[in-house]
This record gives structure tokens, sequence and C-alpha cells, in this order.
């Protein structure tokens, strides 16, 4: 029971929470599931994910960025398996969308409509108009 409680208690902080968004939508893409990748990284990332969308992304910098991916690592552990290590001051993280059930949006409508948008787009279509359009160089 406490166990639903906690995911319960996960859901409902990540619910709108712009981490959890571009995380999911950037684990859609197969090549990210399992990499190993620096805040510094998955900031750049989902800033293009934020941008494209119109979605806001409040983070400045990718030291802010880190410090509340940090805060939120046992909240994304209900939807995520996630490696975090700390090498040379440096973090560094690998997700996987979890096996027992993964990344479920049980909102409204409207919010799962613009959660299906971020997964389509992290699949792969139209990224290059989508990222000259945000005005933002992938890498």
């Amino acid at each position: 029971m406490l166990e639903s409680m906690d995911k319960a208690q996960s859901e409902f902080l990540l619910e709108d929470n712009p981490i959890f968004l571009c995380l999911s939508a950037w684990l859609a893409k197969p090549e990210n599931v399992g990499r190993e990748v620096t805040s510094g990284i998955l900031f750049n990332d989902f800033q293009i994910i934020a941008v494209t969308l119109g979605s806001s992304f409040p983070y400045k910098n990718a030291t802010s960025f880190g410090i509340r991916l940090r805060s939120l690592i046992d909240d994304l552990r209900e939807f995520f398996d996630v490696k975090a290590e700390k090498y040379n001051n440096r973090w560094t993280y690998v997700f996987h969308v979890a096996r027992r059930g993964g990344v479920t949006v049980t909102v409204t409508t409207a919010k799962r409509e613009k959660w299906l948008t971020w997964v389509q787009w992290a699949q792969g279509q139209e990224t290059e108009f989508f990222s000259k359009k945000a005005g933002i160089e992938q890498e």
C-alpha cells in the first residue's frame, strides 16, 4: 500500500513537470535508451524538445537544470530505470523506460494529447524542421 502511495505522489509531482515530459519524449528515441549522458547534454536536448513544442522550460543553465534533475531522481524512478553516478564532480545518467509499466499519463485528454505530441516528435517526425523553427542547432 505504501508503494502505491509513493507512485501516486510521484505522478502528482511529475504530472506537468518539464523534465518528466522531456525525458519521456527523449526516451522515445531508441538511441537515447541506455545512453550515458551528463546533465549538460540533457539540458541541451531538453531545451530543443521544449522550444520545439512551445512548452515552458524554466531552467536558465545546465547547473540549475542538473540540481533540479537530481532532486527529482527518486520520483523519476517510479517511471524509469535510472542510473545516476558522480565521477570527478560530474553527474552522469543512464535512463531506461521501466519494465514495471513505464510511463503512463492518466490525466486530462489535453495533457495526454500534449504528451503524445512529445513522443511523436521524439520518434523523429520532422525533427530537422522543428529544430530550424526553434532556432536551435543540433549537434
